[in-house]
């Protein structure tokens, strides 16, 4: 019958393999015999329907299911468009309704992105590898633009897709949940296991991050939750590592103390009030630095500290508290028991140590001696409970 063919030249035809026996046999495709069954019934494209959109869109999802073992997308990708461009002849002539919206936002029928993006990090998963067949509904998956955000816990329309006009009515979404990003960061920070040796993961978390800002900024986050998925973990990038809130502050002239402190890197400065909130201070406290060399002491007890180590302690001390008043000082003192560098290269508590004020008499060993380092300035050293060595030599002759 010819209401049941299809114009053969027509967009919708794109829709219908030959197999399927919708189009006039080969021997009825002059313009005038085609002009002839057009007016017997045959359908154009002006026919089509949104219940037809809806039928041809079921054909996708089930020819994929048949043909699930096969690497090859072409045919989906071909299929989808053809789908795709009939339901946009068919948006400019008709109104959709609620449940045929519904529908066609559920088939599963759009090509996902199965393959790695070019700067996608290689130890990362990318969750569209796994998809077979292929496809997947409207509603499961998120624009190319989103990959980073979600990219290795959801599906990604494959980029090749044009939704065009229709983008409205399936509603594929631009914008993931705070949740779903949060997943995408956990595991970025699980795959780099608290090192970034990838410049692209340490640009997808800062992006993450970014992305979270704006959802605690549009009252979708509550940063008491977020926190408490972060749980224990190191989870921003700065200095080719992982850090938590606490060693991070906006306002820093010496910029870092790796692995202990560290200024908030620039790209992270948008979201300055999210990681506030987060814990990132302004700027350091004087227990902050106090912290970090107490640890360092308990890191090297007994031991000479490394290069590294050496050098953070020297940077605390001379370039940090060393250029503080005398007063902050004294009054560092009097809250917290300060290590100091000795002259064995060792970290051991201020009151521990004794200055050598007088260089110009020969020393001699003493056991229960032990020097501040020469690198000390003796204000400094005094001031945070070093002893003077006169003092010492008075209080040992005299008791």
């Amino acid at each position: 019958r010819p209401s049941d063919l299809i114009h053969p030249e027509c967009i919708a035809a794109r829709c219908f393999a030959p197999e399927e026996g919708r189009f006039p046999s080969t021997r009825f495709r002059d313009q005038i015999q085609l002009a002839a069954m057009l007016k017997l019934g045959m359908k154009d494209v002006g026919d089509f329907t949104w219940d037809d959109c809806i039928e041809r869109s079921e054909n996708v999802a089930s020819v994929c299911h048949r043909k699930s073992c096969r690497d090859d997308q072409r045919i989906e990708l071909a299929m989808a468009d053809s789908v795709l461009k009939l339901m946009e002849q068919v948006e400019t002539k008709q109104q959709i309704t609620v449940r045929q919206r519904k529908r066609l936002q559920e088939v599963e029928f759009l090509p996902v992105m199965t393959r790695r993006p070019k700067y996608y990090p290689s130890k990362m998963q990318w969750y569209g590898s796994k998809q077979k067949p292929p496809i997947a509904g409207a509603l499961k998956l998120f624009r190319e633009k989103s990959k980073n955000l979600v990219g290795s816990t959801q599906l990604v329309l494959d980029p090749e897709i044009k939704l065009g006009v229709v983008s409205k009515i399936l509603n594929v979404s631009n914008k993931p949940s705070p949740e779903i990003i949060i997943d995408q960061l956990i595991v970025a920070l699980d795959s780099c296991r608290q090192s970034v040796d990838d410049s692209h993961a340490s640009k997808i978390v800062v992006e993450i991050l970014q992305a979270l800002g704006r959802c605690e900024q549009d009252g979708e986050l509550q940063i008491g939750d977020f926190l408490k998925r972060m749980g224990d973990r190191s989870w921003i990038p700065v200095d080719r590592c992982f850090v938590k809130p606490h060693q991070l502050a906006f306002k820093w002239a010496l910029s870092r103390v790796s692995p202990y402190l560290f200024q908030v890197p620039d790209e992270l400065q948008k979201v300055k009030t999210f990681l506030m909130k987060c814990g990132v201070s302004e700027s350091f406290k004087t227990q902050d630095f106090v912290k970090v060399l107490r640890r360092i002491l308990e890191e090297f007890r007994g031991k000479r500290l490394s290069e590294n180590a050496l050098d953070c302690v020297q940077k605390i001390l001379l370039n940090e508290i060393g250029r503080w008043s005398e007063d902050r000082r004294i009054e560092l003192r009097g809250e917290f028991e300060v290590p100091l560098l000795s002259n064995q290269g060792e970290l051991v508590l201020a009151s521990h140590l004794v200055y050598n004020d007088t260089p110009w008499i020969q020393a001699f060993p003493q056991q229960d001696i032990v020097y501040v380092h020469k690198s000390i300035p003796p204000f400094l050293a005094v001031e945070l409970g070093a002893r003077l060595l006169r003092e010492h030599f008075l209080q040992k002759f005299s008791s």
